[in-house]
């Protein structure tokens, strides 16, 4: 894109600007507009424009401008932009990205697409990204990037800052730089701020942490994530079963990681299996969100068949079925809140080492507490509007119950599931709610009939 002033606008929305001046037919004010924006706020106007005004847009980058944008995109838009552009013009795009952010980029396309991509890189280019395709996108492997600093362990200060003068200008995220024995095994790490800390005449080993931690290419991301989290990293080493070093993992590519993690299991939670987006096509997010409302329907003729069974109870004392909702209601969101906790600490890492038995006893005196008190609530309200103290007795109790049902059953379902092998976050929620639901009714319904009739 040229440097261009955008021209006078009546609105400050650069989506409206776009579009206004998009009908004018003015794309010079367009890439003015575009090129005022980070990236990230370009994949932000972008997203909210039609297909056929977006492409008017794209039609105005140039190959260097290209792999930002791309980079900050996802979902659906990042779908649109990859299509767009032909594969000449994202061979450019790829040999300007890190080889991790060019490897995401050819795996996101169609296997043709990609090989045309990698045909048109040079041998160099391709050499450097072309390993990183074969490890899943999960692994480790499959977020690292080849560009790392090395050095040899027995290097003065003064060599390597002359070293680092040359090439560091290519390596923007540079952190640390790793120290390797006589047969490029990995032996050390020290960080920029250590190396300037040093006299010139110094051996950086006297800086360095000699017994760095470090990863496999086969190692999943949540462990990579934890490792980070941890241990306050800016980078990681990942080495292959030599412990020579095949390339290293930044903070920055981390952070994604974990905003993608955080959103799996926020969906999962909410019984989406897989993560959307506004834009995805409504087919797709039919297909996608169907097939969870049919098990949740399915849970709720569970619920329905047991308060039918109950239903002599509830036409003499119609009260009961104003009150059954609430039990039902607390106790899944108590199960949620119990539950979602446990997912999170399994995602951090916290459980490690934890004993399941301590875990449980801690969320039930948790949920048992938090059960007294809208016991005593509960009864106060039943009675006070009702009138009737045998059902206030029910209501609370029944309250109390399920409260500590749904500590316990919040702790041991995830971390069952998690031992069982399957991913807690993905079915907790609506095996807890189908639970804390019919048992919520069974406990209320129950007592009723027993104390009341």
């Amino acid at each position: 894109m040229s440097q261009n002033l955008p021209a006078p606008s009546s609105s400050t929305d650069p989506v409206d600007r776009i579009r206004e001046a998009l009908d004018e037919g003015d794309l010079t004010t367009v890439e003015a507009i575009l090129k005022d924006l980070h990236p990230a706020d370009q994949v932000k106007v972008l997203s909210q424009l039609g297909d056929e005004e977006r492409d008017r847009c794209l039609d105005l980058y140039e190959a260097p401008e290209i792999g930002p944008l791309i980079s900050e995109s996802f979902g659906r838009l990042r779908e649109h932009l990859l299509d767009h552009f032909p594969p000449d013009v994202l061979a450019e795009v790829v040999q300007e990205l890190d080889s991790d952010e060019a490897a995401d980029l050819l795996q996101d396309l169609e296997d043709h697409a990609a090989d045309r991509v990698l045909a048109g890189l040079s041998f160099e280019d391709r050499a450097e990204v072309e390993p990183l395709l074969s490890y899943p996108e999960d692994t480790a492997g499959g977020r690292m990037q080849r560009e790392v600093f090395v050095v040899p362990a027995k290097a003065r200060t003064r060599k390597v800052l002359a070293e680092l003068r040359k090439v560091g200008r290519d390596l923007e995220e540079l952190q640390d730089i790793y120290l390797v024995d006589n047969r490029g095994v990995l032996a050390g790490v020290i960080s920029i701020f250590q190396l300037l800390r040093l006299e010139l005449h110094t051996p950086v080993v006297e800086g360095a942490n000699m017994d760095p931690l470090f990863v496999t290419p086969e190692e999943d991301q949540e462990l990579v994530a934890s490792l980070f989290r941890k241990h306050r990293l800016h980078s990681l080493p990942v080495v292959d079963d030599t412990g020579r070093i095949l390339g290293q993992i930044t903070a920055d590519d981390i952070l994604g990681v974990m905003e993608e993690e955080a959103t799996e299991d926020l969906y999962r939670l909410a019984n989406i299996n897989e993560a959307s987006d506004l834009t995805e096509p409504i087919i797709r997010a039919f297909r996608r969100r169907a097939s969870w409302l049919t098990t949740n329907a399915v849970a709720g003729i569970l619920s329905a068949t047991i308060v039918s069974f109950f239903s002599g109870s509830i036409s003499a004392l119609p009260a009961l079925a104003a009150l059954m909702p609430i039990v039902a209601n607390l106790g899944g969101m108590g199960g949620v809140q119990t539950a979602t906790i446990i997912v999170r600490a399994m995602a951090l890492g916290h459980m490690e080492g934890a004993s399941p038995v301590r875990v449980t006893t801690r969320q039930a005196t948790v949920g048992l507490l938090i059960g007294l008190f809208f016991c005593l609530i509960g009864a106060a309200v039943a009675y006070s509007t009702l009138g009737s103290p045998g059902l206030a007795l029910v209501f609370g109790v029944s309250l109390a119950l399920i409260l500590l049902l749904s500590g316990i059953l919040g702790s041991v379902i995830p971390i069952t599931l998690k031992r069982l092998g399957f991913d807690p976050a993905l079915v907790s929620g609506g095996l807890l709610t189908t639970l804390t639901d019919s048992i919520g009714f069974l406990l209320f319904l129950g007592l009723a009939s027993w104390l009341l009739f």
